[in-house]
């Protein structure tokens, strides 16, 4: 059965005096109100109600999420879109104590402000955070949320663009009396007022007090940046409805991103961004309305952009090198276009089609880039196998051979990684990924040696092709690697170190935090017992930017399993101005935000060791827009766990250029009680 979809639309063109009108809202009201009706086709039931100009009061909003939003059931889909002014208040810092400006992040509803008063009606951003969550708890519907104005990513930005060029509007409320900012209210016109006391907030973390509910956020800027609308057009809202006219509908969240963010960029200071909130990261693999799901996309997206020609949404932090690749482009029919690359910039790549295939892709709706070898690192691997097996080991090679980056080798001390290639049972035989050398084996508690398996075996008698699996698994194993060993060999702003200062605490069984000393680019944090039986430690990461400018932070966790997860802070690019501090608390699950915490996989105590090993990667640029989460890798299945089927696929280069960025890799050495 097809899903409803629920939509409340809310557009402030004629704000009362004194804030200034924006004609282009109505115009993108109504224009989003046409887009919906033509998707029909895909829904039981369209169901849109919009509130525009006086109708559009924090109330009447607030009622819309409440009432008409709500009458979602799970599997349906909800949709929220607001187009009008962005601004900022006042947070308490004893309430709101993880704002690092002190400001909270406001729509500005028709009512907001009135002339002559001293009383503000803003929809601030924690309580949009309280409603969708109320709304996600209620429903458990597929929910979107799409903000065309200011401080709309987190929430502002720079008014000279709209100073210099009359016919550009921004969508930004300035406070009147001269100040950055509204002042803070009383906690009692907060709408969940009743329901959450003050002293909550202030002795417990935003997650537990007010989660977030599952949704993907779309917004027309960065937090510090400002939307604007150009003849009666907002820009956010004109290129979004023009990707998904395209692409029919059809198009990932974040293939979205990227195409709307390659056409604004360079014409006007706004960086669209797409979170997905609420831990399920899957969330931003489905397309627009949850209409359909694709597979998480192994390819770049092309665009061409107005001022820089055709280019490729990946670069040198993704894996992309300027050494003459050629990058096959595939339109939205799967016809195959030949293009080279010209340039490599840290977060996209400027290429260039044949002669032939450029007026086809300018014809196409949807390009998509594949580059061979995309993110892997170049690894050896020994095969060793007795001479019975020798067959075995052959059929293994002969399937390693097309992969880029993979190398077999016949010396073992050469080797990265080793397969162990041994019988199963009467006629079966099973591959064991492990490390060379003497680290390819364990001693038990009894001191009997054993081979160590760094995943599950493949083994002949459960997998009908093991030789395809443990290639897929080394496939994965060089994309990890990859992104293990990233980094800049022509940074040039950062030649004197890393601009950003990082610290680890631990919460010890007294409960007071202790700092964990960094040496030799190693933390050495002390697992504790907990009242189950598990080992296991609170934990925080903090970082400081030590450098004279803003720098966009980014952090990566390496685990034993060949895991990357980018998603410590969110946004994963996360803007520290200079000297400001971050501290990393909490992590971001598809089940939702928890505390930061360290343990250890059960192989630790299986295989008798004596440490978990781990990694966090930090990234520092210079660029706003650099987007590590294409860097995600699933765990691969461990030695003790189900079994399950993955398959990867991917180094890179950078020219010298205006941005930079630099990257540390500090190691986990967690230690095991005995």
């Amino acid at each position: 059965m097809k899903p409803n979809l629920y939509a409340l639309l809310v557009g402030v063109s004629n704000y009362q005096r004194p804030v200034a009108k924006l004609p282009g809202c109505a115009n993108d009201l109504k224009r989003m109100q046409e887009y919906l009706e033509t998707e029909k086709t895909d829904f039981q039931g369209v169901h849109i109600r919009t509130l525009l100009d006086k109708e559009s009061t924090k109330d009447n909003i607030v009622k819309g999420f409440q009432e008409h939003l709500g009458q979602a059931r799970e599997g349906d889909v909800t949709y929220f879109y607001f187009t009008g002014h962005g601004t900022q208040e006042a947070a308490d810092p004893e309430i709101w104590r993880y704002e690092s400006d002190k400001k909270l992040e406001c729509l500005v509803c028709y009512d907001s402000v009135e002339e002559d008063s001293n009383i503000y009606r803003f929809l601030a951003d924690k309580e949009l955070r309280w409603l969708i969550n109320e709304l996600w708890q209620k429903t458990k519907s597929h929910l979107v949320t799409v903000f065309d104005c200011c401080h709309s990513g987190e929430n502002t930005r720079n008014v000279h663009v709209g100073n210099q060029v009359p016919e550009v509007e921004e969508k930004r409320l300035v406070a009147r009396f001269g100040g950055a900012a509204f002042p803070k209210r009383a906690w009692s016109d907060f709408v969940f007022a009743k329901d959450i006391k003050p002293d909550d907030l202030k002795a417990k973390p935003m997650y537990e007090v007010i989660p977030e509910g599952r949704h993907v956020q779309l917004a027309a800027c960065r937090n510090d940046e400002s939307a604007y609308e150009v003849a009666g057009e907002g820009v956010f809202t004109k290129n979004l409805l023009d990707v998904l006219r395209r692409s029919r509908g059809a198009v990932t969240y974040f293939d979205m991103r990227s195409r709307i963010k390659n056409f604004i960029k360079n014409q006007y200071m706004q960086t669209p961004q797409i979170y997905v909130q609420g831990g399920d990261l899957s969330l931003g693999f489905t397309t627009f309305l949850g209409k359909s799901t694709e597979g998480r996309p192994l390819y770049g997206n092309v665009v061409k952009n107005k001022d820089m020609g055709w280019i490729l949404d990946m670069g040198a932090l993704h894996g992309i090198s300027k050494r003459g690749e050629e990058i096959t482009v595939e339109t939205e029919k799967g016809e195959k276009l030949a293009a080279s690359v010209v340039r490599v910039f840290p977060d996209h790549t400027s290429i260039r089609f044949e002669t032939a295939d450029e007026p086809k892709a300018e014809k196409a709706a949807e390009l998509k880039g594949y580059v061979k070898d995309f993110r892997s690192a170049p690894i050896k691997v020994f095969l060793d196998a007795g001479d019975k097996l020798k067959k075995e080991a052959t059929k293994l090679q002969k399937e390693l051979e097309p992969i880029g980056n993979l190398y077999v080798t016949d010396k073992e001390y050469e080797a990265d990684y080793c397969v162990v290639i041994e019988k199963e049972g009467i006629n079966g035989f099973t591959n064991r990924i492990t490390y060379p050398g003497e680290e390819k084996y364990y001693h038990d508690k009894k001191k009997v040696k054993h081979i160590r398996p760094l995943v599950m075996p493949a083994t002949s008698l459960d997998d009908s092709h093991p030789e395809k699996v443990t290639a897929s698994h080394l496939k994965h194993i060089a994309q990890w690697e990859y992104v293990k060993n990233l980094n800049n060999p022509n940074t040039f702003l950062f030649r004197s170190g890393f601009p950003l200062e990082v610290g680890m605490k631990l919460q010890g069984k007294d409960g007071k935090w202790k700092e964990v000393p960094l040496q030799n680019e190693q933390w050495e944090p002390t697992l504790l017992e907990q009242h189950n039986g598990s080992l296991a430690a609170l934990t925080t990461v903090r970082l400081r930017n030590a450098y004279t400018k803003k720098l966009y932070v980014s952090v990566l966790s390496l685990s034993l399993n060949f895991e990357v997860y980018p998603n410590f802070l969110n946004p994963p690019g996360y803007g520290l101005n200079p000297g400001e501090e971050k501290i990393i608390d909490t992590i971001y699950t598809p089940q939702g935000e928890f505390p930061l915490s360290l343990s250890c996989e059960p192989e630790i105590e299986a295989f008798n060791l004596p440490y978990s090993p781990a990694w966090l990667l930090f990234i520092a640029s210079t660029q706003e827009d650099v987007d590590v989460t294409t860097l995600e890798l699933p765990a691969l299945p461990g030695p003790l766990t189900d079994r399950t089927r993955f398959i990867g696929a991917a180094r890179g280069e950078q020219d010298a250029n205006a941005n930079d960025w630099i990257t540390r890799l500090v190691a986990l050495k967690i230690q095991v009680p005995k």
